[in-house]
């Protein structure tokens, strides 16, 4: 029951083979584009037709630079507050100026 009315999950009565596709035909070119992006690793980012690879290398970067802030943090042994305001100052650097509060 907490699925239904917590997560909003649906469980759906079983039915034709020929229900079941109509029910799923408006989901299915999201479906099929989470499974290729599921196929990308992180060396092979950004793939050869990506619309945008400057911008897309940009943030490959700054991941690298997350994982690596994540890293020192756990290995200085930061509790939740330093790690967020680590992390928080690398992903929000663009917006100088603006005063966020956790």
């Amino acid at each position: 029951m907490e699925l239904i009315h917590k997560y909003k999950v649906l469980f759906l009565p079983p039915g034709t083979e020929q229900h079941l596709e109509s029910w799923q035909l408006p989901y299915r070119d999201v479906f099929e584009q989470i499974t290729a992006i599921e196929k990308v690793t992180f060396k092979d980012y950004p793939p050869a037709n990506h619309f945008d690879k400057a911008g897309a290398a940009k943030k490959k970067l700054l991941v690298r630079e997350i994982q690596a802030n994540a890293a020192q943090c756990r290995r200085e042994r930061e509790n939740e507050a330093g790690w967020i305001n680590n992390v928080a100052s690398l992903i929000l650097k663009r917006l100088n100026g603006f005063d966020f509060v956790w």
